[in-house]
């Protein structure tokens, strides 16, 4: 039971476990990196809006990719953030093909300013660990419809935009990473049993579709709550459902918090009339705030050290965005989210720009250099005054 578990992502609904090779063995796969981050963010989230839908794994592959080129404090703080002593762009490499092969889609990217040169080493990790699309941009605008372009496609149109508010003035450097689901059940649910219901919402009752079963399906009581596993088709990869008893919600995500998925271990077939809502919901969310509070706080200072990716720029997480679908029904789900770092700075070092304020008289030409002509010319005293009307003609 503990095997399968192992493979579960932190999202409440939708991906396998983001997992981490060793990078000599690539059979060796251990899924635990992100998952405790995942978790607290849950817990986070919650808090906040009472309502949570977010990718563990896609956080961590963005967050990864900054640790690459994070280095002292600011590597340990992102290193304590995803649970882990070490970081392996190749092991998460493989990681990623094998989600890919259950039909979890991987993608990653760099959006790089023209105004900053990073490194060739820190580049090219990225291409040969991750497969990561190095792209270049000279406008904060073109940016932002690049990366939404580039994350509608990577999720198969469920996560759009990816970005909807402008961009930092000051940004450098965006590092995304797209996750795309589509599994169907290894049992389908049968339509024709779906009935309409209603769902205690904390605002009051309101009417759900409910899709029911009835069978064998891996099943534990917990102190808190109830817990159900939904297998789907592709080996490895299945749902699980935590029902909290009436008012514990907190408690079971304090649970959850403190013991991970080892908290699901004790998992046990049982005969279980199952009736679970149709949904489909997304999100967009800054989660800066939220990491922030579990302690990751140098990176998004302007004592950062990420001279890994760029030796000048000062470079600094400003934040971390991510935007989520989760479509759960009788013939299985689909779900995506994309998530980019935004990282500002200094860039490299250029003269601050001379100021010429127009405050007080001036002098106008309008000069034509072909001719080297000075067609008109002015000295304005009072921009404000308005020219008096043209006097009229005389009539011949």
């Amino acid at each position: 039971m503990k095997r399968w578990l192992s493979l579960l992502l932190a999202l409440m609904f939708a991906f396998s476990a983001c997992a981490l090779a060793e990078p000599a063995d690539a059979t060796a796969i251990d899924s635990s990196i992100g998952n405790q981050l995942g978790l607290d963010v849950l817990h986070q989230l919650y808090l906040y809006d009472q309502q949570a839908l977010f990718s563990p794994v896609s956080l961590t592959y963005a967050l990864a990719m900054a640790a690459a080129g994070a280095r002292g404090d600011t590597l340990d703080e992102l290193l304590a953030t995803l649970d882990i002593d070490e970081l392996s762009l190749d092991a998460l490499g493989i990681a990623a093909d094998s989600l890919n092969v259950r039909g979890a889609k991987s993608a990653n990217a760099a959006f790089v300013s023209s105004d900053i040169a990073l490194q060739d080493a820190y580049l090219g990790s990225l291409r040969g660990a991750l497969d990561a699309g190095i792209f270049s941009f000279s406008q904060l605008e073109n940016a932002k419809d690049e990366i939404n372009a580039w994350a509608r496609e990577k999720t198969d149109g469920m996560v759009d935009p990816l970005l909807a508010d402008n961009l930092e003035p000051n940004l450098l450097l965006m590092l995304a990473n797209a996750m795309a689901l589509d599994a169907k059940w290894r049992v389908p649910f049968d339509e024709d049993a779906t009935q309409a219901g209603t769902f205690d919402a904390p605002h009051g009752a309101v009417d759900v579709e409910y899709m029911r079963a009835t069978r064998q399906m891996p099943y534990l009581q917990g102190e808190t709550f109830q817990a159900v596993y939904l297998p789907y088709a592709q080996e490895s990869l299945g749902m699980v459902v935590i029902l909290p008893e009436a008012g514990r919600m907190y408690d079971t995500l304090d649970l959850l918090a403190a013991n991970g998925l080892d908290l699901l271990d004790d998992m046990q077939n049982e005969t279980v009339a199952l009736a679970l809502p149709k949904l489909k919901m997304s999100a967009s969310m800054d989660l800066t705030d939220a990491l922030q509070s579990l302690g990751l706080e140098k990176p998004f200072s302007a004592e950062a050290d990420f001279s890994g990716m760029a030796e000048e720029g000062g470079l600094f997480i400003s934040s971390v965005r991510q935007s989520a679908y989760l479509e759960v029904n009788e013939q299985g789900t689909r779900a995506a989210a994309a998530t980019v770092v935004a990282m500002a700075g200094s860039a490299l070092e250029t003269e601050p720009p001379v100021d010429m304020t127009v405050n007080r008289p001036y002098i106008l030409l309008v000069y034509d250099a072909e001719t080297n002509s000075i067609l008109f010319a002015a000295v304005v005293s009072d921009p404000s005054i308005e020219p008096a009307a043209p006097a009229a003609t005389p009539a011949p």
